[in-house]
């Protein structure tokens, strides 16, 4: 499953939701996921601990050439992306290679093919509608936009959507996600009818939760996710909300990918 994350206005908690999705998703699924960007990613990886050192993250090359000679079972990728804590998640800092920006395009929608993660999620970065950010949306199954309860979100809104390729499943399948909601400014049926939703596209949305930003600015956000898992009291809130995104990406009518909560892994 390919996802494209990108957000109508800036700073408005994309890195933090995707770190927090593609946590809980690993863990409680017992899943790979895979973290890639169309611009600098080194904001995402500050945010979560990381000690596996390998000296060949610095070689991009050498990364390159296991993609290109990867099997579809090609495992071992995933010891050459910065893991996330404890977390199956891998985060691959492609953009930043020592390499001409084709090769790093190139190298980028390659990495979205090879590397064998349940879960990839692509963060969008800069002009939407450039040629890289475009064949990145061609290629995915769905995307999540990030909204903010702000005028300037809801200004914006319909021009990101527009920008979106017509009639690719990142379109149509697009989740609009509320991000560090609260309840007490406004209510997402509300706010749905401010960014004139069509009739039965809801929106979802990842609440306000102070643990957040305090794990974020400690580098540790990673271990979010545990807490989440096991119901900690101070995170119980972004259970649910998290759930309902995963089973909007997986389920369908017919098929129940995802483990209830109560199933979860821990």
């Amino acid at each position: 499953m390919k996802v494209a994350v990108l957000s109508v206005v800036p700073t408005c908690g994309k890195s933090t939701l995707i770190e927090v999705l593609g946590g809980v998703y690993s863990r409680s699924q017992g899943r790979e996921c895979a973290v890639l960007s169309t611009g600098d990613i080194s904001d995402l990886v500050a945010m979560v601990y990381n000690d596996n050192k390998n000296e060949a993250l610095d070689n991009p090359h050498i990364v390159k050439a296991m993609l290109d000679n990867a099997g579809e079972n090609a495992t071992e990728l995933l010891n050459y992306g910065v893991q996330a804590g404890d977390e199956h998640v891998y985060i691959y800092d492609v953009m930043n290679a020592a390499m001409s920006g084709q090769e790093k395009e190139e190298f980028l929608l390659a990495a979205m093919d090879k590397i064998p993660a349940d879960l990839t999620l692509i963060e969008i970065q800069g002009d939407i509608e450039s040629q890289l950010n475009q064949d990145v949306l061609r290629k995915c199954d769905c995307s999540i936009v990030c909204c903010e309860h702000s005028a300037k979100c809801i200004q914006h809104f319909q021009s990101v959507i527009e920008a979106l390729p017509k009639a690719s499943k990142a379109r149509i399948n697009a989740a609009y996600t509320l991000v560090n909601h609260d309840e007490r400014v406004v209510s997402t049926k509300k706010f749905a009818e401010k960014l004139k939703l069509p009739k039965g596209r809801g929106l979802f949305r990842l609440p306000f939760n102070p643990q957040i930003g305090k794990l974020s600015i400690d580098g540790e956000l990673d271990k979010i996710c545990y807490n989440i898992i096991v119901g900690d009291f101070e995170t119980v809130n972004l259970r649910r909300p998290v759930q309902d995104l995963m089973e909007y990406l997986f389920n369908s009518e017919t098929r129940r990918v995802i483990r209830s909560i109560d199933r979860w892994y821990k």
